[in-house]
């Protein structure tokens, strides 16, 4: 049986995941070139998984609208699918523009 769409009450609570931060103190010059790169790391690995569920989503939502013949229901998946792909690239802008930011900040 599909879930009722209707219900305005959430299921479970959406959780927003941050990328790690380092609670290291600061090390040696020559130390703090490996640290970088471990966290340079740690953050392209994030992006790759949000765009991977992003993926996943959208595969899900066109598979949705293919198995129901509503035209409504099409509509409203092809938003969602928009609004995804819009915000998936925004939180890569953001997480690319922050790694400059804090890149030229180090240098």
């Amino acid at each position: 049986m599909p879930p009722d769409c209707t219900s305005t009450e959430p299921k479970c609570k959406p959780h927003i995941w941050k990328p790690p931060v380092s609670c290291k103190p600061r090390a040696k010059k020559e130390e703090n070139i490996d640290e970088d790169k471990g966290k340079e790391d740690e953050e392209a690995l994030w992006v790759g998984n949000v765009i991977k569920m992003c993926c996943v989503l959208e595969h899900a939502c066109l598979k949705c609208a293919q198995s129901d013949s509503s035209l409504e229901l099409m509509q409203q998946l092809c938003m969602f699918r928009s609004h995804l792909r819009v915000t998936a690239m925004q939180t890569v802008k953001q997480m690319m523009l922050d790694c400059f930011v804090n890149g030229a900040g180090q240098a």
